[in-house]
């Protein structure tokens, strides 16, 4: 998930460009390539993003705003925020403010304590898994697979929360970091392509990655940049406004097999 923060736009958009096959058997597929690498002793690796891929950060923003409204500066809008409905939240906040009748002179203060708690590991116990995230991240693991969570959340305040939220949910989690690793930014902000197009060229080092999955169409394209020979997998949920165009060789995914 890209992070931006004031002015935020959140509607449902999907990637922009040239239509590109969706494959029933895709996510199938790659477990198969799993259990054949594992079989054949190589450490095979698949990459998963986090927010809005393995998890929905629907909930996250309906308990920050929720919170908000039971401010001082947030009170008045109390009655919006009743009107709110949690599953129409999707990425930002923008229309859910519209909704919520906070007009464009109070949304300053109001994106810096949205920010200040979206991107917090308290409340990272919000989130909760996208449909079949996290029987299909255990049936690779169980395959031999070596699951990489590589999010942009930043590792100062959100690690915790991260280890906390992916255990709590029942994701393969391995302390050792021996056959499930999380990889977080050590920096705020900066670009999460670029981020993610530099750490998952490092990968290779550690087996052979079988495939990335990822919500935004920015980063599926740098998995293909530093990964051509890895299956690119876009999960169609939400994701940051104007999208680059899909590359060609990137799979679509509605869901998560189930």
């Amino acid at each position: 998930m890209r992070k931006t923060f004031p002015g935020l736009l959140s509607l449902l958009f999907l990637a922009a460009g040239p239509a590109v096959a969706r494959s029933p058997g895709t996510f199938d597929g790659v477990l198969q390539h799993v259990r054949q690498a594992a079989a054949a002793h190589k450490r095979p690796i698949v990459v998963f993003d986090l927010d809005d891929t393995l998890v929905r950060t629907a909930p996250r923003n309906y308990a920050v705003l929720k919170a908000w409204s039971e401010t001082t500066a947030g009170a008045p809008y109390t009655a919006g925020f009743a009107k709110v409905k949690m599953d129409a939240i999707g990425w930002g906040i923008d229309p859910t403010l519209d909704t919520m009748g906070v007009p464009a002179d109070e949304r300053k203060a109001l994106m810096k304590f949205w920010a200040d708690h979206f991107f917090s590991s308290d409340y990272l116990k919000y989130d909760l898994p996208n449909p079949g995230a996290v029987a299909y991240a255990t049936a690779v693991h169980k395959a031999g697979g070596h699951l990489i969570y590589m999010s942009g959340r930043n590792a100062a305040t959100m690690r915790a929360g991260t280890e906390a939220s992916m255990k709590q949910h029942g994701f393969p989690w391995d302390p050792t970091g021996k056959t499930v690793t999380l990889i977080l930014k050590e920096q705020k902000g900066g670009d999460d392509a670029a981020y993610k197009e530099a750490a998952s060229a490092k990968l290779p080092a550690l087996g052979e990655v079988e495939a990335c999955v990822d919500n935004e169409p920015g980063n599926c394209n740098a998995f293909h940049h530093s990964l051509p020979k890895a299956t690119v997998i876009l999960l169609e949920k939400p994701h940051s406004p104007n999208p680059p165009a899909l590359e060609a060789g990137i799979l679509r995914a509605k869901d998560f097999p189930i």
